[in-house]
C-alpha cells in the first residue's frame, strides 16, 4: 500500500522510468506512438489500492498524434473529445473487432481456466505462472464455495451489461495457455479470467484490450490477477468484497476497450486507482460503453425492432421508468440516433410521457501518466444531443403527439393526455446538430395515472456450474428502485425453473443442481410501493470431468495394496471405482469412493499392484463421463522392497576381542546394495551421541571396521538397510551393539597408558558405573574406579593401544 500523494509532472517521469524497467515488455505494434509505460498513483484515501503498476497501457503523446500518426475518422473524433476515452477498435459483435463509437451490441463468451493453466500475457508482463485463482477463491470463501468468487466476477461483468448492449455467456475452458487471440473458439471463452502469484510484480491486475491492432497493441480481452495481493487486501470482505468487485470492473473495462481517465477524484471506475468507496459506473463510463455498444436495448432503431413494454393497464395499471438509455448521434450504427418502444393500452387511459436528458457537467481527460492531467476540461454531457419525443401509432408511421419545443439538454413531455385503447409506439431521436461528442443519455418515463413504476431487476449474466456443487446467486448489486422515494424490500428467486419462487427474501441464495441441464433462474425484486420486476439468467449445470491434481501417496511397490487419496476438482461425478482406472496393466482400483462436500477430495480407494506389474509412471484416470477436459494424476510403480535379513556378527552386546571388528549380516533377496551406519555411545550412558560413519552402496554382506575407528572400552550401535534397484528399502532388526576391547591402563581413552590416566583415575575415585558399563578413570574396565586402576596405568606405562 502506497502513501496517498498528489500527482503531477514528476509522476510522468517516474512512470516512464518504472515502465521501462526490467521485467516488463511492450508489444511491438504498427503505431510508433506507444513509447512508454506509466506508473499509477494512489489517491485520496489510505484504502485506495494501487492498480497495474507500472502502467502497461501507455498511449501516444498528443504531439505524436498531431504530427502524422494515420488515424481513422473515428480516431480523429476520439482525439477531439476530452471525455471518456476508448481504444480505436472494440468488440462489434460475437467476438468481432471493428471501429469504436458505433454503438454495436456485442455478445461475448467468457470462461475460467482450471488451476495450473499457464497464465499471463507476455506482451504485457514477461512472467507467466500457473493459474491459482480457483484455489484463492477456496481460501476466501471456503472449499465448497468457489462459485461465490466467480459470481462476484460475473457481477462485475454484468455491471457493464446492465447499462449497455453487451451480453455474456459462460462456456467451457480448454485450459490452454493465455494468448492474444481474438478469434472465437468453441473450446474457451472470448474473455478468460485467471490469476497467478506474481509476488512482488508491481501490479494488482492487468487486462488485455479487445484488439491487437489498435493503440493498445495487446488484444483478446483476457484478465490477469496478481493473486499475491489477495491476502489481506483484495480479499477484504467489507461491503460485500467491494474492493475485489471494483478491481474486476476496472480490469474488464480495459477488456471492452476503456482507457484510464483523470482527474483522480474517486468518482469513476476507470481512474488509474481503485476507490473502494465507489462501486457504480459513472456517467462518463455509462456514456463510454453506450457509445461503443449501445444501451441495454441496443438495436431498437425502427418500429420493427421496438422494445415491447407490454400492457400498461392489464392486469393492473403500471408506469414505466427506463433509465440510462442513449442515442448515439449521426456517427452511430445506421439509425443509431433514434430508439423505438412499444406498449399497449387495453382501455382508454391518461398518460404522461417524459423524456429527460441526463449527464450533467463534469471534468474528464484521458490519462497521460499517473494521475496527470490532474484537471480536465468541463464536459456538458447534458446537452450532447437535442432529443425529440414522439408518440406514434402501432405501425410507427402516424404521429399521435410530438414534443420538440425545448433545446439541447432540456426536458420534453406529452403531459396527461387521454389515449384510446390500442397499441402505440414511442420514438426518441436526436435531431442534432451534434458536435464531436454525440452520445446523449436520457431517461424515459410513461406515467399511467398515479401508478408507480416497477423497479429494475438484474440477476447477472448466464453462468455454468458443475452438478453437485454450490451455485451462488447475487440479486442486490445491480437491481434498484426506479420510483422516487421507493426502495427494494424483497428479493425472491425461482432457481429450479418450476415457476415457483421458492427462495423468498434472500438476495444471495445458493442452490445445488443435481442433474445436468439448462435451468432458468429468475430474480423477482419488489419495492416499497409493492411494484415488482423480474430478470432471468440461464444456468448450465454440467457433469464436470474430474481433474486430479495430486495422488497421495504417489508411488507403490509391486505386490502391495496401497490406500490412496486423490485431490483435485469435480469429483462429484465419481460414484464407484468403475469411474477410475490406471493406465497400463497389472494395477486395479478397489474400494468405495468417498467424496468430500466440495468434490475436491476422494478417499476410500486402494490400488492393487500385481507382483509382475511393469515399473514406472502410470496415469490415474477419471473415466466417468463429464464435460470438459479432464486432468489425470500420476502414480509410480516401484520394485518390491528387499526381503528381511538378519544382523549376524558381532552378536548383540558382545565385547570384541581384536583391535578391529567385522560386521556381518545375512543376504536380503532383491537387494541391490546395503547401507551400514555405525553410531557411538561416547559416555557409556545408554544414549547415542553421534554417527561415526555411514557407508552406502555396499554390495557384499560384511564390512570391516578398522581399529583406528574405535575408541577403547566404548559401546557402539550398528544397523544395516537393504536397498533394491528401485530405491525401496528394508531394514534388518532395529540395531545391534558391541563394545570395543579394553585397552588396559588407558583410563582417559587416548589409546595410551600415561600420566593422564592417573589423573582420570584420581578425579573419578570410587565411582561405580552401572553394571556392564565403564567410564573415565576405569583403566581396567571392571566398572569400578579404585586402586587397581592406578596399578593398571602404571603397569602398562606408555603402552600404545591399537
Amino acid at each position: 500500500m502506497q502513501r496517498a500523494r498528489s500527482c503531477g509532472s514528476g509522476d510522468i517521469l517516474a512512470g516512464v522510468a518504472n515502465g521501462l524497467g526490467a521485467g516488463t515488455r511492450m508489444r511491438a505494434t504498427s503505431m510508433a506512438g506507444i513509447a512508454a509505460l506509466f506508473a499509477s498513483c494512489t489517491f485520496s484515501q489510505a484504502q485506495v489500492v494501487p492498480l497495474e503498476q507500472p502502467r502497461w497501457c501507455g498511449l501516444p503523446s498528443r504531439a505524436e498524434l498531431a504530427t502524422g500518426t494515420d488515424l481513422s475518422v473515428a480516431g480523429r473524433a476520439w482525439f477531439q473529445q476530452s471525455r471518456y476515452s476508448t481504444d480505436l477498435e472494440v468488440w462489434t459483435g460475437p467476438a468481432l473487432i471493428g471501429p469504436s463509437g458505433r454503438a454495436s451490441p456485442a455478445h461475448l463468451t467468457y470462461s475460467f481456466p482450471a488451476d495450473g493453466t499457464l497464465w499471463g500475457v507476455e506482451a504485457i508482463y514477461s512472467d507467466t505462472l500457473p493459474n491459482d485463482l480457483n484455489s484463492r477463491f477456496r481460501e476466501m470463501f471456503g472449499a465448497e464455495h468457489v462459485d461465490r468468487g466467480r459470481e462476484y466476477v460475473r457481477q462485475s461483468l454484468a455491471a457493464w451489461a446492465s447499462v449497455s448492449g453487451l451480453s455474456y455467456t459462460e462456456v467451457i475452458d480448454d485450459n490452454s495457455p493465455t494468448s492474444n487471440s481474438t478469434v472465437r473458439s468453441a473450446a474457451r471463452g472470448d474473455i478468460r479470467i485467471g490469476g497467478a502469484p506474481f509476488f512482488l510484480a508491481p501490479f494488482v491486475a492487468y487486462n488485455a484490450f479487445p484488439s491487437n491492432d489498435a493503440r493498445a497493441g495487446v488484444g483478446g480481452g483476457d484478465m490477469v490477477f496478481n493473486t499475491t495481493y489477495f491476502s489481506g487486501d483484495v480479499d477484504n470482505p467489507s461491503q460485500d468484497y467491494r474492493k475485489f468487485r471494483v478491481l474486476t470492473m476496472h480490469e474488464h473495462g480495459h477488456g471492452i476497450g476503456m482507457i484510464h481517465t483523470t482527474p483522480c477524484n474517486g468518482v469513476r471506475i476507470m481512474e488509474p486507482s481503485v476507490h473502494p468507496d465507489h462501486e457504480s459506473l459513472s456517467i462518463d463510463e455509462i456514456r463510454a460503453v453506450a457509445r461503443n455498444y449501445g444501451d441495454r436495448f441496443a438495436g431498437n432503431h425502427a418500429p420493427s425492432s421496438a422494445v415491447d413494454l407490454g400492457s400498461l393497464t392489464t392486469p393492473v395499471q403500471r408506469s414505466i421508468n427506463l433509465q440510462n438509455l442513449s442515442t448515439n448521434g449521426a456517427l452511430g450504427t445506421p439509425s443509431g440516433h433514434e430508439d423505438w418502444f412499444r406498449f399497449r393500452l387495453d382501455s382508454p387511459t391518461q398518460l404522461s410521457l417524459n423524456l429527460r436528458p441526463i449527464g450533467g457537467q463534469y471534468q474528464a481527460f484521458e490519462q497521460l501518466g499517473g494521475c496527470f492531467p490532474s484537471e480536465g476540461p468541463a464536459i456538458n454531457a447534458q446537452s450532447a444531443g437535442n432529443l425529440v419525443l414522439e408518440l406514434r401509432d402501432s405501425s410507427g408511421t402516424q404521429i399521435v403527439g410530438r414534443s420538440d419545443r425545448s433545446g439541447p439538454g432540456s426536458f420534453e413531455s406529452l403531459d396527461y393526455l387521454t389515449f384510446d385503447a390500442g397499441e402505440y409506439t414511442v420514438r426518441v431521436f436526436d435531431e442534432g446538430p451534434n458536435l464531436a461528442d454525440p452520445l446523449q443519455l436520457y431517461d424515459l418515463s410513461i406515467r399511467v395515472g398515479l401508478a408507480a413504476s416497477a423497479p429494475f431487476a438484474f440477476a447477472g449474466i448466464d453462468k455454468r456450474v458443475p452438478t453437485g456443487s454450490v451455485c451462488h446467486f447475487v440479486g442486490d448489486l445491480l437491481s434498484y428502485a426506479t420510483q422516487a422515494q421507493a426502495s427494494i424490500v424483497a428479493f425472491d428467486w425461482d432457481l429450479d425453473a418450476d415457476g415457483e419462487f421458492e427462495t423468498l427474501g434472500d438476495p444471495t441464495p445458493t442452490h445445488v443442481y443435481s442433474q445436468p441441464g439448462r435451468y432458468e433462474a429468475t430474480l423477482r425484486v419488489t419495492d416499497s410501493n409493492g411494484q415488482s420486476a423480474t430478470h432471468s439468467i440461464e444456468v448450465t449445470a454440467f457433469k464436470a470431468a474430474g481433474s486430479i491434481n495430486r495422488v497421495e501417496p504417489d508411488r507403490g511397490p509391486r505386490g502391495e495394496t496401497i490406500p490412496v487419496v486423490l485431490e483435485g476438482e469435480h469429483f462429484q461425478s465419481i460414484d464407484t471405482v468403475d469411474d477410475l482406472s490406471i493406465s497400463g496393466v497389472g494395477v486395479s482400483v478397489i474400494g468405495d469412493p468417498v467424496r468430500n462436500a466440495s468434490g475436491t477430495q476422494l478417499s476410500g480407494i486402494s490400488f492393487v499392484i500385481d507382483t509382475g506389474a511393469e515399473l514406472g509412471q502410470r496415469e490415474v484416470i477419471v473415466s466417468a463421463g463429464g464435460e470438459g477436459p479432464s486432468s489425470n494424476g500420476a502414480f509410480e510403480i516401484v520394485p518390491s522392497p528387499p526381503d528381511d535379513f538378519a544382523l549376524l556378527e558381532p552378536v548383540p552386546d558382545a565385547r570384541i576381542e581384536g583391535p578391529g571388528v567385522e560386521l556381518r549380516w545375512s543376504e536380503s533377496a532383491g537387494a541391490a546394495s546395503y547401507t551400514v551406519t555405525l553410531e557411538i555411545d561416547q559416555d557409556d550412558n545408554g544414549i547415542i551421541d553421534g554417527v561415526v560413519f555411514q557407508t552406502q552402496g555396499l554390495s557384499g554382506n560384511s564390512l570391516e571396521v578398522l581399529p583406528e575407528t574405535l575408541r577403547p572400552n566404548t559401546p557402539y550401535v550398528w544397523s544395516v538397510v537393504a536397498i533394491n534397484a528401485g530405491g525401496a528399502t528394508v531394514s534388518g532388526p532395529a540395531f545391534s551393539s558391541f563394545r570395543a576391547p579394553v585397552c588396559v591402563g588407558d583410563g582417559n581413552y587416548d589409546k595410551m597408558a600415561n600420566f593422564g590416566d592417573v589423573v582420570a583415575t584420581l578425579e573419578h575415585w570410587n565411582v561405580r558405573y552401572p553394571s556392564g558399563r565403564s567410564g573415565p578413570g576405569d583403566a581396567d574396565g571392571n566398572g569400578i574406579v579404585d586402586f587397581n586402576d592406578l596399578t593398571s596405568a602404571l603397569s602398562y606405562w606408555l603402552r600404545t593401544c591399537p
